[in-house]
């Protein structure tokens, strides 16, 4: 497997995570305007909202990485990157 395509895929979640964090800020920011909130309470409503996607996030992160293990040569090749001899360097 060519390198271009494995970095594709490790950065395809986090192009994917901007664009999805932007998405779901704007759409919680315009539904507390039009409850009429405060500005306090919009932001506090955007964080949460924030908090939980990225909570769900983490399961799609999962769901790139092992198919880049995959690409990458396989458990073998990453096993014996993170032996123990391997992290002390």
């Amino acid at each position: 497997m060519r390198g271009g395509k494995v970095l594709a895929l490790l950065f395809l979640p986090a192009v994917l995570n901007f664009i999805v964090s932007g998405i779901i800020a704007g759409l919680t920011v315009r539904q507390a305007y039009s409850k009429g909130l405060s500005p306090e309470e919009i932001g506090v409503e955007v964080m949460a909202a924030l908090f939980t996607y990225s909570f769900y996030w983490l399961v799609l992160y999962i769901c790139f990485g092992l198919p880049a293990i995959k690409l990458v040569r396989g458990w073998e090749v990453v096993k014996e990157y993170y032996r123990e001899s391997g992290l002390r360097r």
